[in-house]
C-alpha cells in the first residue's frame, strides 16, 4: 500500500483556494515541485503519476492536519492558478478520514528523528516508506485521526 504525504502551503494556496478544494475533494500540486535529495524522479512525477487507490495524508503547511484521501483518478488535470499563469496538477480524491485532532502532532521534531514526510519538513508530495508505516501509525494516525494502520488497511482493501 502506498502512502504519502501531501501538503498545500499557505505560500502557494491561500485559504480560500485551499478550503474550495478540499469541499470539492481536489488536491493541487505544482507538477514541477523538485526532486527531494538524491532522487531523480521529482515530487511533481510522483504526485502525477500516483495510483488510484493509493492514499495520503493532507497537510496544510505545518500548521495542521487535514485528511486522509484516497485517490480516484489517474489523470493529472493540468490547470492555471489565478492571473500567474502558472500550471498546477488537479486530482481527485476520495476522504477516507478527516483529522480528530489537527493539531495533535509533534510540530518540532529533532532534526535526526525528522522523516521528509513529516508535517515540518519542506517537502510537497512525499512517499512514507513501507518499512516507516508503523512510525506513521504513532506519530500521526494514532494522535491525530484517532485510528490505527490496521484501521486504514481494513479500510482500502
Amino acid at each position: 500500500m502506498n502512502i504519502w504525504k501531501v501538503s498545500m502551503g499557505k505560500g502557494e494556496i491561500d485559504d480560500i483556494l485551499f478550503n474550495n478544494l478540499i469541499i470539492n475533494n481536489f488536491l493541487l500540486v505544482h507538477p514541477k515541485t523538485p526532486a527531494k535529495g538524491q532522487s531523480n524522479i521529482t515530487q511533481g512525477e510522483n504526485y502525477t503519476n500516483a495510483n488510484i487507490g493509493d492514499i495520503f495524508y493532507l497537510c496544510r503547511s505545518n500548521d495542521f492536519i487535514e485528511l486522509i484521501g484516497m485517490f480516484v483518478d489517474t489523470k493529472t488535470e493540468i490547470i492555471p492558478k489565478g492571473e500567474s499563469h502558472e500550471t498546477w496538477g488537479k486530482r481527485k480524491f476520495t476522504v477516507l478520514f478527516k483529522a480528530k485532532n489537527k493539531n495533535a502532532y509533534q510540530k518540532f521534531i529533532d532534526n535526526k528523528k525528522a522523516k521528509w514526510w513529516y508535517p515540518n519538513n519542506r517537502s510537497t508530495f512525499i512517499k512514507i516508506p513501507d518499512n516507516e508505516h508503523q512510525e506513521f501509525d504513532e506519530m500521526i494516525l494514532n494522535p491525530v485521526f484517532e485510528i490505527s494502520l490496521k484501521d486504514l488497511v481494513i479500510l482500502v482493501e
